[in-house]
């Protein structure tokens, strides 16, 4: 069954530009979702309905024209790190493995309370500045890996699970790495490790 348009009220409009936006799913699921149409839903993403609406950004009409480029890269990515043959760690992954293992291998009480933060209440209402504002740099916010990587496997599957040692892996792990690398299989090795050693530690 599915709802009139006329009965989207302007708080659901916005939740669903809001999943448009982060591109995580698809319009079809966005539509079973909400209970209207694929067609509404795309009607929505090309500013053709409920433009008194705005996007993330505060932008009226269709989604601005930037970020849909980023969501099209963002799962063409994927596509081809998932149809790749078994891939060896480029030097940026090498060095990742190593300022991750030295950060690890030596947390101090404020990483500590960065990653107890981010695992009892896995969300992403984190500040853009950093878990806790002690150490700024030490891990990439997570609404900045969502922006700039919507379409990265893990991110749905954070979303999805709330596993709160993945989230900090990956946060952990992204800091170091230039986006061409976020999905490839060495750096998905990497940040699964990493979870694990993150879970391991009896502080966190």
């Amino acid at each position: 069954m599915t709802l009139p348009r006329s009965l989207l009220t302007p708080d659901k409009v916005l939740l669903i530009k809001e999943k448009l936006w982060d591109g995580m799913l698809k319009q079809r699921e966005i539509a079973e979702e909400f209970y209207v149409t694929q067609t509404t839903i795309s009607r929505i993403f090309r500013g053709y309905e409920h433009t008194d609406v705005l996007w993330p950004d505060g932008s009226e009409g269709s989604i601005p024209e930037a970020r849909w480029e980023t969501l099209i890269k963002s799962k063409r990515r994927g596509a081809r790190y998932a149809n790749s043959q078994r891939q060896e760690p480029t030097e940026f992954v090498k060095n990742a493995a190593k300022k991750v293992a030295t950060a690890l291998g030596s947390m101090d009480t404020s990483l500590d309370g960065e990653f107890r933060t981010i695992i009892n209440k896995s969300s992403d209402k984190g500040k853009r500045k950093g878990i806790g504002n002690k150490k700024p740099n030490r891990l990439l916010p997570w609404l900045d890996i969502k922006e700039r990587d919507p379409a990265h496997p893990l991110v749905r599957e954070v979303e999805a699970e709330q596993d709160g040692y993945l989230k900090a892996a990956m946060m952990l792990v992204l800091k170091e790495l230039p986006l061409e690398e976020w999905q490839r299989e060495p750096t998905l090795i990497l940040i699964e490790e990493t979870r694990k050693r993150i879970r391991s530690n009896k502080k966190v």
